[in-house]
């Protein structure tokens, strides 16, 4: 069974039993991995979470839902096209990495709860039409703000209310970043490589939010404050619980708080599902809409993705950018063209206008140029080739060959790289809360690595070579009998 899919017991409201029939069938499939960035805008929120809705229908028809547990009539024909659709082409849909911003934070974030608690989304087409209407956020008036907020809270709880969750809950694997700007804001401390000191301000929250199932054991480097360092096995995590509600609805409301609009909101136990711990230096603060410093954040969803393990074979990775769009722009944008004349006369409406829009782009095509460098070095395309040429009926006995000595010969080198990149990740952990030192990463000493490679983890091969091949012989056999075969079983680090 791969990574992300948890072995489900027991009964799930409205949706389908799952049998070892159907994971036997679904691992035949190849698994389509959507990351998703749903960009914010609380006029976007009927429309977001009517592109929620649908991707909500896809992910439970890929995986073999029953039609009947959708009770929309229009929703079933649409759930019985995605079946056949995912059908056809032997696939199966999973949402694991969700980041969101206002509109998009609120919809991102009851999409994650239904994934996390294995259940279906509700009709949020209704909750958006009933809340997001002006009469209806007007009233009552607010005392501090424009609009209502205490309405959208309640709202939001009636949708969290629908998810239902069994007793011992056991989703999907699924990642939740939800971002809030600071009113007060804190000071990051970091040091040049002089080692002079300077404080940098930053507003920006980012607020994190996972399930992890306990069905798979896997062991992670941890600081021990005794020695330094220790193995300690993952922890589930049930983050979209209805035991932590109480932070879900703080992160939604806080993520939507438009300035003016809606009033703030005060962090409290938010501070636990922080991302960047130097970020609350300052302690707890009042909260607004995370569009103001990060309307789309890509950042944490391509961090979040590195870390993924995969566990079968194919997998499909798509980054999804959701965001209204009317594609590409007509070639003349402005009624100010650009010349001599022209420039210093620009009304100054438009110019105050373009200010306050252009910072927006930021994020976007950092977003995008942040993504474009992962793919430029990233080695899968490499990886496949050699794959092809290992196993081509006329050449591949001869490159197995020599692939195997090179193998062998490089295996120490190899080892000690995997080990280093545990302990440097150790390393990072601990340092986490001293300034950000811009200088080159710390030297890990040669005692320490060795150290880690007495431990015998499956996270680097064995040392020697023949028991190396045995094990690829246990892997072949193993997908031989229709089971996957672990691809690679690395630490995020390495």
């Amino acid at each position: 069974m791969h990574e992300d899919q948890p072995q489900l017991t027991g009964e799930v409201p409205a949706i389908s039993d799952t049998t070892a029939v159907r994971d036997r069938e679904e691992a035949q499939k190849t698994e389509v991995r959507l990351a998703l960035v749903m960009n914010g805008g609380v006029s976007l929120a009927v429309w977001m979470g009517g592109v929620t809705h649908e991707l909500d229908l896809l992910r439970r028809a890929s995986r073999g839902d029953d039609p009947s547990t959708v009770p929309d009539p229009n929703d079933r024909l649409v759930f019985k096209l995605w079946q056949d659709v995912a059908t056809s082409q032997n696939k199966i849909v999973r949402i694991d990495v969700i980041a969101g911003t206002s509109a998009g934070g609120l919809n991102g974030l009851l999409l994650a709860t239904a994934i996390g608690r294995n259940a279906a989304l509700p009709d949020l087409r209704k909750m958006w039409r009933d809340s997001a209407s002006l009469d209806a956020l007007l009233k009552p008036r607010a005392a501090h703000s424009v609009l209502n907020g205490d309405l959208l809270e309640r709202q939001v709880k009636a949708a969290l209310d629908q998810i239902t969750e069994k007793s011992e809950p056991d989703g999907e694997t699924v990642t939740l970043f939800i971002t809030a700007t600071a009113l007060a804001g804190g000071f990051k401390p970091h040091e040049d490589g002089f080692g002079q000191r300077f404080d940098v301000r930053d507003h920006r929250r980012l607020y994190r939010f996972k399930n992890q199932p306990k069905y798979r054991e896997k062991y992670t480097p941890s600081i021990d404050n005794e020695n330094g360092w220790t193995f300690q096995p993952d922890k589930p995590l049930r983050d979209f619980a209805s035991s932590n509600e109480a932070n879900l609805l703080r992160a939604s409301r806080a993520t939507a708080s438009y300035p003016v609009a809606f009033s703030p909101v005060y962090e409290g136990d938010l501070t636990q599902h922080i991302q960047d711990s130097l970020a609350i230096n300052n302690g707890e603060c009042c909260l607004t809409d995370g569009g103001v410093l990060n309307n789309a954040p890509f950042g944490p969803v391509l961090e979040e993705i590195t870390k993924r393990r995969v566990d079968k074979t194919p997998v499909d990775r798509i980054l999804v950018y959701v965001v209204p769009t009317v594609g590409v722009p007509p070639v003349k944008q402005t009624n100010y063209p650009a010349s001599e004349q022209n420039c210093p006369t620009t009304p100054l409406g438009a110019v105050i206008s373009r200010a306050i829009k252009h910072p927006t782009e930021v994020d976007f095509r950092s977003g995008i140029e942040d993504l474009h460098q992962r793919l430029q070095t990233s080695i899968r395309g490499s990886r496949d080739d050699l794959f092809r040429r290992i196993i081509d009926e006329a050449n591949g006995g001869l490159q197995r060959r020599s692939l195997r000595d090179a193998a062998a010969n490089l295996l120490d080198d190899y080892r000690r790289s995997r080990a280093r990149a545990v302990l440097l990740d150790v390393v990072n952990k601990r340092l986490g809360d001293v300034p950000t030192t811009l200088t080159a990463p710390p030297h890990i000493d040669t005692r320490s690595i060795l150290e880690v490679l007495s431990h015998g983890s499956d996270w680097f091969p064995p040392s020697d070579p023949a028991e190396l091949e045995l094990s690829a012989r246990l892997s072949e056999t193993a997908g031989n009998e229709g089971r996957p075969q672990a691809v690679d079983r690395t630490p995020a680090p390495a």
